[in-house]
């Protein structure tokens, strides 16, 4: 088993390390190739606009990095974040710095469709399969809005709507839902009858 204090001490780590490549990253510019100034366009790319949600993203990274050093935060931490926290901020720092302008291919359009219908399964699967995450869902929702809005490319783009409106369906259809069971489960009730 791991070490709790060494888990702890690698995510603030990590966090910094991935706040401060973004960081880095938007103050490049246009010209020094950030993909949050459309420096350069891809299948994938989402319109300029959907990248200001990271200020809020490494809001709540950053609350998530404080909040672990309280003791109600081990068990989870620990046991359910583990080493994911770690990995995923060095993915996307790899990403950062990974960033290239080439010329797609049709396996690159084909990757990014089935990436897109990933997205997608995802979306609805926060609704329907873990207990209407009703807010992963509207991220996910976010970005293939963002990818319509952005994408020339008339496979992408028009795939992303598409896509984009079954995310949506299903995070009413979630909400519904879960008004559904708030309003029968009496818990805002009031309390004198």
């Amino acid at each position: 088993m791991t070490h709790p204090l060494l888990i702890k001490v690698l995510n603030v780590l990590a966090y910094v390390f991935l706040l401060s490549a973004n960081v880095y990253s938007g103050f490049e510019g246009e010209s020094g190739g950030s993909p949050y100034h459309n420096s350069h366009e891809t299948y994938i790319t989402p319109a300029p606009f959907v990248f200001g949600v990271w200020g809020l993203i490494h809001l709540l990274l950053g609350g998530f990095v404080i909040y672990q050093f309280w003791e109600s935060a081990n068990e989870v931490v620990v046991d359910v974040v583990h080493w994911h926290f770690i990995i995923i901020t060095l993915l996307n720092t790899l990403w950062l710095t990974l960033w290239t302008d080439e010329d797609p291919i049709l396996l690159v359009k084909i990757v990014v469709v089935i990436a897109l219908f990933i997205l997608k399964g995802l979306s609805v699967a926060y609704i329907e399969g873990f207990d209407s995450d009703i807010a992963g869902s509207i991220v996910i929702a976010w970005t293939l809005v963002g990818i319509f809005v952005e994408q020339q490319d008339p496979i992408i783009h028009w795939t992303a709507l598409v896509l984009a409106i079954i995310s949506i369906f299903h995070i009413v259809k979630g909400l519904i839902t879960l008004y559904r069971k708030s309003s029968r489960s009496g818990e805002y009730a009031p309390l004198n009858p």
